[in-house]
């Protein structure tokens, strides 16, 4: 029996053996060093959790985790030097490989180092794209999405998907979209059909029919209907004719870095709080909630519903806010509420009430202005939030629960806070 086990290991050996070769060439032509990049290294590490690294700390650790916490010092005549939770290790590159290797990639098939590669890196891609989705800034996320939908024009567009690329629930950033680039990802998806439909009819001679199929019109007439919309001709009249057409580049998100205005902006943390009101279910489809958010605020001030819940909160000198985002309403919809902070004299009879958690909360001042001024304030503000300081900012946003919290400043003056939940990056 011990006889068999030596063989057996002998057998495993020579087959690690092969394996090195195959990736650093013969023992005495190894230059580990320069063959190994240091992230290379730390993925290995990473791979080898459960032989090495939760043993050395005797406590189990998720890959991700140890992507973020493993930092590869520097790699010399073979040995690779790291910091795991701040505390030193050293260890030769030949067995974090082989371990990795061994407990990883399967060393049992077929091997050399083009497949050993292919392989490691199908492992490593969710790590990297975990660890490089953390760290991303905004815009790269933006300029993302945006890669995603480029690609799928002719195709079905999953903003669950694209949520996922952005960090945000769909309608987050379908609102986002919305108030950075000032219209609506529905528009731009259409805008952007159109560009390349109008291509397709002055280059090619396919039918109308095909080329409205290919950009997902069911039917002649609604690509007919959203053609002229754009280019102010329809399909046919354009190719016709050769009438001038539109052109509507791709969208880039870009750095910006300013320092001609202000931000006023503070870091607050505070314990979770429950608020009541007057709750409107919102899409933002072709943007429509930036302008049937101001209607609600003025239908509910001419129909006498925030006299009637000013006058619950038993407090004549009482504000009204807003809060949305607070909970999922489906499809591209969300909740938007004027609401009132619940406190015990307070009658709640006959509004919507909601529980807002705990969290750090990044808060942003708006300068004075009119209260005819409010609506393009509030948007601007929020747009310079995802704009100017978020791409910056040490702290990532947080969704959900974006609060629109307004103060009288003077005679006939305003001003607007509005608070995001953040964490640190």
């Amino acid at each position: 029996m011990r006889d068999w086990h030596l063989k057996e290991d002998h057998q495993r050996k020579e087959k690690q053996d092969i394996c090195l070769r195959s990736i650093f060439g013969n023992p005495a032509e190894r230059n580990l060093t320069q063959t190994i990049p240091k992230k290379c290294i730390t993925l290995l590490i990473a791979f080898d959790k459960n032989r090495f690294i939760s043993r050395m700390l005797s406590k189990s650790i998720t890959i991700t985790r140890l992507c973020r916490t493993v930092k590869c010092i520097s790699i010399s005549d073979g040995q690779c030097h790291f910091l795991v939770e701040g505390i030193n290790f050293t260890r030769s590159l030949e067995n974090i490989v082989l371990s990795a290797v061994r407990g990883n990639l399967y060393l049992n098939e077929p091997c050399n180092s083009e497949s050993l590669y292919a392989r490691l890196y199908i492992l490593a891609s969710a790590i990297l794209f975990s660890e490089r989705r953390d760290t991303m800034i905004w815009y790269e996320r933006m300029n993302n999405a945006i890669d995603y939908i480029e690609k799928n024009l002719c195709a079905e567009i999953d903003f669950d998907v694209v949520g996922k690329i952005v960090c945000q629930s769909p309608v987050s950033f379908q609102r986002t979209f919305s108030i950075v680039t000032d219209i609506s990802v529905f528009e731009y998806i259409r805008r952007r059909k159109m560009t390349l439909a109008a291509f397709d009819l002055q280059n090619s001679n396919e039918k109308v029919i095909d080329v409205s199929l290919r950009y997902g019109y069911e039917s002649p007439e609604a690509f007919t209907r959203a053609f002229k919309e754009v280019h102010g001709a329809s399909p046919s009249n354009a190719r016709k004719y050769g009438l001038p057409l539109k052109a509507f580049p791709r969208l880039t998100f870009l750095l910006s870095i300013k320092g001609d205005a202000v931000m006023e902006y503070k870091i607050e943390n505070k314990e979770a709080f429950s608020v009541y009101g007057i709750e409107g279910i919102f899409t933002t489809n072709d943007g429509k909630n930036l302008k049937d958010i101001p209607m609600f605020w003025q239908e509910c001030m001419e129909d006498g519903k925030i006299d009637k819940l000013i006058k619950s909160t038993n407090e004549s000198l009482s504000r009204i806010h807003a809060i949305c985002d607070y909970r999922k309403t489906g499809g591209n919809t969300f909740p938007y509420m004027l609401f009132a902070y619940k406190t015990k004299g307070c009658n709640t009879d006959g509004f919507t009430q909601v529980d807002v958690p705990a969290a750090t909360w990044a808060i942003f001042k708006s300068e004075k202005h009119t209260q005819e001024q409010t609506s393009g304030v509030v948007q601007g503000l929020v747009k310079r939030i995802y704009t100017d300081w978020l791409p910056t900012a040490d702290y990532k946003k947080v969704d959900g629960y974006e609060l629109e919290l307004y103060f009288v400043s003077d005679v006939d003056k305003y001003y607007v806070e509005t608070w995001i939940r953040v964490e640190p990056k």
